[in-house]
């Protein structure tokens, strides 16, 4: 009868040391999605999220006292070291247009059209927007195809006090600038253009 005790009581124990494990493992296993990044003046938490094989970064970020749950295709980390020049003044107006040459989404594979949504529904008045802004798309100079989806021409030439010009274009450096007060988005290739878009992005959050 007293073995059976024990052996009861040694049951219970390894039993509930394999709950606590469990638990433990578990723990540690849904940290793995999860990564905190000290911005400019507080801490951000993001979440790993992979769909087929694109991995997605999504940052939770407060303002207007509201919570916005934002997808990034990339970390803070991986953009830190793109030139950046550029105040808020320069992008924050009522108007904002995203312009590129036709072209460039060719060049790009569309990676073009990617990098625009990035910052895109930030500025803009979809779920994601925090700035409620006027966001068109547009293109340098008019082609059949950009007459026919209706995109207007646009370029820095357009720049006023109530309109943001934000060029995209392929260069030899990755950077956010202006030149005479339109907004750059420069980088070496389509991908490199995404990550450009993401150090605005995140510049817009306030992360940087």
């Amino acid at each position: 009868m007293e073995e059976d005790y024990k052996y009861v009581i040694w049951f219970c124990v390894v039993f509930i040391l394999f709950l606590l494990l469990f638990f433990i493992y578990i723990g540690f296993k849904g940290d793995e999605n999860y990564f905190t990044y000290k911005g400019k003046t507080e801490d951000y938490k993001f979440e790993i999220m992979r769909i087929e094989n694109i991995t997605f970064y999504k940052i939770y970020a407060y303002a207007n006292n509201m919570e916005y749950i934002i997808p990034m295709r990339y970390r803070p980390e991986d953009v830190e070291n793109i030139s950046f020049n550029l105040e808020k003044s320069n992008i924050i107006k009522p108007n904002v247009y995203i312009t590129q040459d036709v072209g460039l989404v060719n060049q790009t594979d569309s990676k073009s059209v990617l990098a625009l949504m990035e910052f895109n529904r930030i500025l803009g008045t979809a779920n994601y927007g925090i700035y409620k802004l006027n966001v068109a798309s547009s293109v340098i100079e008019a082609t059949n195809k950009s007459i026919d989806l209706g995109l207007p021409v646009i370029t820095c030439e357009n720049v006023t006090g109530r309109d943001t010009v934000v060029l995209l274009r392929l260069g030899h450096q990755n950077r956010v600038d202006t030149e005479n007060g339109c907004v750059i988005l420069e980088a070496e290739n389509g991908d490199d253009l995404i990550r450009v878009a993401d150090r605005l992005s995140y510049f817009l959050l306030d992360v940087f």
